[in-house]
């Protein structure tokens, strides 16, 4: 039966919980699963590249507002579009035919008070330096970068701020969104080893290590109780690689180079299966992974943000997800860049404080206070009091300036995951 408005026995205000501090739920950590299937999609893959462009842009877009204007102002470009280009590649050459084509999608504030923003030459600086050191044979004059950005608000100050007013998270920031977040730490070792193998291919300092080899590179790992498989993607670099034999004397390196790693691992498998290049076996010429520019951006394939790797820098089937990702969004309230990266921090925090593996689950509502999420679910193999973990997390909230952190690109994808 439909009741008239005037007889509503509950109004809509006294089902919403009035409380002003957090929940936390505490629940005991399962074991992990004797089968992990675990994906690493590298830094050069389109769909990380479309993570990483997205913060890039925003960290750029942010560091000049707070540089001219003291705060951050409202932006979100966590709807970057990569779209592939078209390269000729064959032993000893390569060439591009078709450029990249970048769409940085979103919405900006373009002015502040009378001064415009000129956001896109801030933007596309940056990325195409960004660029320049993720993919060093991807030339510039390859990359287009289209803005297909708006102003579009139903409040009509919100991306065209007439002055600090109009930016009322610069006081105090409340939540944009009711979202849900997910941490996790430690990785397992299955996670650690589709990371440590990605490492093999770079330098200290996350510059490649071969020149010879592009960047797009992808590793599966599908681990059971007494077997370790492996598949890779690897790309060689077409204008450094001369010739067939030479194309697979690279790949028996990198075969070498990968068992040992496996083995230094210690996961105690008994057999371990490592496939590289699979398609190679087509024995055809155009079958061989030879790229000009280190990325499969140049034969048309496209990458877009969300699909790529969560935070912690693995895909792992048995792992809690959520579908936020933090790349490009807001940095100063934005629940889904701020809590994505917060829930990481909080777990990796507590597996400190309770010497326990723990997964953490953040629910925020739109509206609430930013900092004081509606509620926590911990699962961790020890036994603890939701009050001595509410302590703990608030501790750490008080010591962490999320925001700083953000604009150091604490979120950026990265060869070796998301690090404390």
């Amino acid at each position: 039966m439909i009741l008239e408005n005037d007889k509503i026995a509950f109004r809509r205000e006294n089902l919403q919980k009035e409380v002003s501090e957090m929940e936390v739920t505490i629940t005991p950590l399962s074991p992990p699963p004797s089968i992990q299937i675990v994906e690493r999609k590298g830094i050069g893959h389109p769909d990380v590249l479309a993570d990483s462009i997205a913060e890039v842009a925003s960290i750029a877009y942010s560091s000049y507002c707070l540089k001219n204007f003291g705060t951050v102002l409202h932006h979100n470009f966590d709807k970057v579009v990569v779209r592939g280009g078209l390269a000729k590649s064959e032993f000893g050459s390569g060439t591009m035919q078709a450029p990249v084509m970048i769409e940085i999608n979103g919405r900006c504030s373009d002015c502040f008070g009378n001064q415009q923003i000129p956001f896109q030459d801030i933007i596309e600086e940056a990325v195409k330096r960004f660029l320049a050191r993720i993919l060093p044979h991807l030339k510039p004059r390859w990359v287009n970068i289209e803005f297909k950005t708006t102003t579009f608000s139903h409040s009509q100050y919100w991306f065209r701020p007439r002055d600090i007013t109009d930016v009322p998270d610069a006081f105090k920031p409340h939540a944009n969104d009711t979202a849900l977040t997910i941490g996790y730490w430690p990785l397992s070792p299955t996670e650690e080893l589709a990371l440590k193998i990605e490492k093999l291919f770079y330098l200290p300092n996350g510059q490649p290590k071969y020149s010879q080899i592009g960047q797009d590179i992808k590793i599966l790992i599908h681990q059971t109780p007494t077997n370790l498989t492996i598949i890779m993607c690897v790309p060689l670099i077409a204008q450094l690689t001369h010739s067939s034999q030479e194309y697979q004397d690279t790949i028996e390196q990198i075969h070498e180079d990968v068992k040992n790693c496996v083995l230094e691992s210690e996961l105690g498998i008994r057999k371990i299966n490592l496939f590289i290049n699979t398609a190679d076996k087509r024995k055809r010429p155009e079958s061989h992974y030879l790229l000009v520019t280190g990325s499969c951006l140049e034969a048309g394939e496209e990458g877009v943000v969300g699909r790529a790797n969560p935070l912690q820098g693995v895909i792992a089937s048995f792992r809690p997800h959520s579908v936020e990702a933090p790349f490009g969004k807001n940095p100063q309230y934005h629940v889904g860049k701020v809590w994505g990266f917060l829930a990481q921090k909080v777990a990796w925090y507590l597996s400190q404080v309770l010497n326990s593996p723990v997964e953490v689950q953040i629910i925020n509502r739109n509206g609430d206070d930013l900092l004081d999420p509606y509620n926590i679910s911990i699962a961790t193999t020890q036994e603890v009091s939701p009050e001595e973990i509410e302590s703990e997390i608030k501790k750490l909230i008080e010591a962490t300036d999320y925001r700083s952190e953000l604009l150091k690109g604490a979120v950026i994808p990265k060869v070796g995951g998301w690090q404390p």
